[in-house]
């Protein structure tokens, strides 16, 4: 890893069958810069997002976060990580208090961070997860990706089931973490949303990354 390079991506390739979603790209971040990845629906945003949390190994290439590699110091590089993914993929009857309290406790964070995040994505801590519209489920998995302080994280459509005022919530929250010296790394289909963010922005294309700068010009 590179010095002053908060996350660093090398020559990352990834095929699904005879498709190659990711072909040969390498790209870097520091820290407090945002780096957006838009596209419609099923160009492989969350297959990239997926290499980056570590969920899905990289045909060929690297990555690290900090001096953490993806693979050869897995632990370390997810304690470094938030991650907000699209969606639960849970079907258990926790309220939202005992689902953030599970994770801190593996974090060994105190309750009161558990208390404090609830109350800032304005969710009731004794409301069921089984009962939560898509909105309230974002707010509640974008808490578990940042009360645990990560240095990087990670949003795969953060935006979906948002209403108007939660967009620029969240727009406000991803503001201060960035300010704060935290990476951000979001996957969207929400133009206008990427465009609202200062950051590098890039199209998935043909199994290419390409900069808001190069596709502007196609």
């Amino acid at each position: 890893m590179e010095k002053n390079k908060r996350v660093q991506m090398k020559q990352l390739s990834k095929k699904r069958g005879d498709q190659t979603i990711i072909r040969n790209w390498s790209a870097h971040l520091h820290a407090g810069e945002i780096a957006i990845v838009v596209g419609p629906n099923g160009a492989g945003k969350s297959t990239i997002t997926k290499m980056l949390t570590g969920e899905l190994k990289p045909d060929a290439g690297d990555i690290w976060v900090g001096s953490a590699h993806v693979s050869k110091n897995p632990l370390l590089y997810r304690k470094q990580i938030g991650y907000m993914p699209d969606k639960l993929n849970m079907d258990i009857s926790l309220t939202c208090f005992e689902f953030l309290s599970y994770y801190a406790s593996l974090y060994g964070k105190k309750q009161s961070v558990v208390t404090s995040w609830l109350r800032r994505v304005e969710l009731e801590p004794k409301q069921s997860i089984k009962k939560l519209s898509k909105g309230m489920t974002q707010r509640l998995l974008l808490a578990r990706a940042l009360f645990t302080d990560p240095s990087f994280l990670i949003l795969d459509e953060p935006t979906n089931g948002l209403d108007q005022h939660w967009l620029q919530e969240l727009k406000e929250i991803l503001t201060s973490f960035q300010q704060t010296g935290g990476t951000i790394w979001i996957t969207t289909h929400d133009e206008s949303f990427a465009q609202s963010l200062e950051g590098k922005t890039w199209r998935l294309q043909n199994g290419e990354m390409i900069s808001a700068h190069e596709w502007s010009c196609l």
